[in-house]
């Protein structure tokens, strides 16, 4: 729902004293003022959810480059095994 902030329906119901399907009722507006007031009781849990998503999204980031570099070095090693001469070719 707000994917963002990293927040589901479910962390409203838990973040509130209502129940999902109360919340499922509220329009985007009220869902966004009630935001805004969770943030301003709970300040501290914005903070480090914000912390979480940050490292998470870096964590990423960073598999994928990972990833991408050991791909790279392997298509690398494919094609020089395949038409580059090795020892004793001649």
């Amino acid at each position: 729902l707000y994917e963002d902030e990293g927040l589901r329906l479910s962390d409203f119901s838990r973040l509130t004293d209502h129940d999902v399907t109360a919340l499922s009722a509220f329009t985007p507006s009220q869902l966004d003022a009630l935001l805004v007031h969770c943030r301003e009781v709970n300040p501290r849990f914005f903070l480090v959810l914000g912390r979480v998503l940050a490292m998470g999204k870096l964590s990423l980031q960073h598999s994928g480059s990972t990833n991408l570099n050991v791909a790279a070095r392997k298509s690398q090693n494919w094609f020089t095994r395949m038409f580059m001469p090795g020892p004793g070719a001649g």
